[in-house]
């Protein structure tokens, strides 16, 4: 990063051809939880660390249960405990990711599931902390791809993701920086993941007449 500095950057992304100018920050844990275990017969009398692990993700999923960019949201990724049907289980581990908009402080995010997991008696780690990104609808990259999208025939729509890309990291070698591309990101990580065809060349004629922007520009 050190040695790049480049004016602008075109972040490529599933955007559906509008031009994304903010990413939530994402936080990544992962939780641990041990118990006595015990004969699933007398579940009354032991702990289970499965039990432990599910009261965890159910207070840190009710507290963080947004359905908007503004908000914080956290879901369960991955969930294992556990090695036989007859046998409380004596240990259990989670993947949990939490997204928070670029108005929150992370440390008070952190600060809240260290709480929880306190209260409820697991241990967690936080894996990573990517920060949220936002720029101003006045970034002249922005602008340049504004013009180019109405060249093209198209109607400029600007938005906010609620995922992360790599502008949350490359916003540090360059301000002038926003996302475009074809795509539907809400399709994203599922079986039905795809792209029009259509729609790549109309991307690839945008970003071309950009480039012509650029060039008279310079």
């Amino acid at each position: 990063h050190s040695k790049i500095r480049p004016d602008y950057i075109i972040v490529g992304e599933p955007t559906n051809l509008a031009i994304a100018v903010a990413y939530r920050g994402s936080i990544y844990l992962q939780v641990r939880s041990q118990a006595v275990g015990g004969h699933s017969s007398t579940p009354y009398i032991t702990d289970s660390a499965l039990r432990k692990l599910i009261k965890f993700i159910e207070l840190v999923e009710s507290r963080f249960n947004g359905s908007r960019f503004e908000e914080i949201t956290a879901v369960t990724t991955m969930l294992k405990s556990g090695d036989w049907f007859s046998k409380i289980p004596e240990y259990g581990e989670a993947s949990m990711n939490i997204r928070f908009p670029p108005n929150i402080n992370a440390e008070e995010i952190v600060k809240t599931v260290r709480e929880i997991a306190e209260h409820v008696g697991v241990d967690v780690d936080f894996e990573s902390i990517e920060m949220p990104v936002q720029i101003s609808l006045n970034t002249e990259i922005v602008h340049l791809l504004m013009k180019s999208l109405i060249k093209n025939g198209l109607k400029p729509r600007i938005v906010r993701k609620t995922g992360t890309s790599d502008m949350n990291t490359l916003i540090s070698i360059s301000k002038n920086i926003c996302a475009f591309g074809p795509g539907d990101s809400r399709l994203a990580h599922t079986r039905y993941e795809k792209i029009r065809i259509s729609d790549v060349i109309t991307g690839a004629k945008v970003i071309s007449s950009l480039i012509e922007l650029l060039s008279e520009k310079s």
